[in-house]
């Protein structure tokens, strides 16, 4: 054997050592938060309450859904029936059936029963080949977010563009629907995100934007308009507050935007340390948003703001809490969901912890 035989043996085992043991080592430790954060941020903000009072959210794998009245919890993955282990979005219809948008197509859960509808099903293609462990094969399967609007079609974001539901048929919206999209920009990049969230205001407008749109979009039930703003390219739509107000978080800033159906507004406070990724309005009008990692959830009440952490002492743990989503359940509780499974409720005086 030669030296350069020699060398290129010896560089070839100490790759494939080094490789192996690498591999080894992954499998016996957990993933690391800034893993779970990359695949899952968009996936655990979604918390839905059915109509049975069981509280549904998005887990690292698959879906979880805990009964607060024995305070327990269930896990449900692809083995009892979910299409793909990464959920995105959860929505309970007007029906109480349960919609999950994953990574390969639509689950629903009836009757204790998951059904799966794939995007090659919805336009007619049954050529399907069931998404893989990659996160990322077979893109055009993967759906972002999910709504039931106030006349009961359903909208469906994923990298595509939008797909809707009317009750009966599936269409591609704005090639399908006779929409035409004159506003010179593209709902979806064509490549992974497309649209990531979509909300109905008062109105009835449909808002929708996200990583792979080009700034923000809303159909109005005849019309699609595009608003660029700040020359932002990622503007997701959060919710509509009870003064009429539409929230909208930026790309790349703690920034929060308010539309109140003439223009748009910059909100921001240093006391939203990172994006706000989800944030509600309780009962008393208060406003409450994520705060991005480990920073707990910060309380705002018009006047001023209360970013509730250990160093307060009244969130306990909240500087290792990073709360991903939040829900307001039928009694007016608020519920906090971190990035695993633990769960906080605040009932207006006292924080809770739930954990499995």
């Amino acid at each position: 054997m030669t030296l350069i035989q020699l060398f290129w043996l010896t560089f070839l085992l100490t790759f494939c050592t080094s490789c192996n043991g690498q591999e080894q080592r992954t499998r016996q430790v957990e993933i690391p938060p800034r893993d779970v954060t990359t695949m899952q941020s968009r996936a655990s903000q979604s918390m839905t309450q059915d109509q049975k009072g069981n509280i549904w959210f998005c887990d690292s794998i698959g879906v979880t859904v805990f009964n607060p009245s024995t305070n327990k919890f269930k896990h449900y993955t692809e083995k009892d029936g979910l299409s793909h282990n990464n959920v995105n979005s959860i929505l309970e219809d007007n029906k109480g059936v349960i919609w999950l948008a994953t990574a390969n197509g639509i689950t629903t859960y009836e009757d204790e029963i998951f059904s799966v509808i794939t995007i090659p099903t919805i336009i007619g293609n049954m050529n399907y080949i069931k998404t893989s462990s990659n996160l990322y094969a077979h893109i055009e399967n993967f759906i972002n977010c999910i709504l039931q609007d106030s006349k009961g079609n359903f909208w469906f974001g994923n990298q595509k563009g939008i797909y809707k539901f009317d009750g009966k048929d599936y269409s591609h919206f704005t090639e399908n629907d006779g929409v035409q999209n004159n506003t010179g920009y593209a709902i979806s990049d064509g490549q992974i995100f497309g649209p990531e969230s979509i909300i109905e205001d008062k109105s009835g407008k449909i808002w929708f934007g996200g990583r792979g749109t080009d700034g923000l979009f809303c159909y109005d039930g005849k019309t699609l308009n595009h608003y660029n703003v700040d020359s932002i390219e990622w503007v997701r739509p959060l919710m509509q507050s009870s003064n009429g107000d539409v929230w909208f978080n930026a790309r790349r800033k703690p920034m929060l935007y308010t539309y109140d159906g003439k223009s748009f507004k910059s909100f921001t406070s240093i006391e939203l340390k990172d994006w706000v990724f989800t944030m509600l309005e309780d009962n008393d009008k208060n406003l409450w948003f994520n705060n991005g990692k480990n920073d707990g959830v910060t309380f705002y009440d018009g006047k001023k703001f209360i970013n509730y952490t250990t160093e307060i002492g009244v969130l306990h743990n909240a500087s290792n809490f990073f709360c991903t989503g939040i829900l307001k359940d039928k009694e007016g509780n608020i519920w906090f969901k971190s990035l695993s499974t633990e769960l906080c409720k605040y009932d207006g005086k006292t924080f809770t912890f739930y954990q499995e």
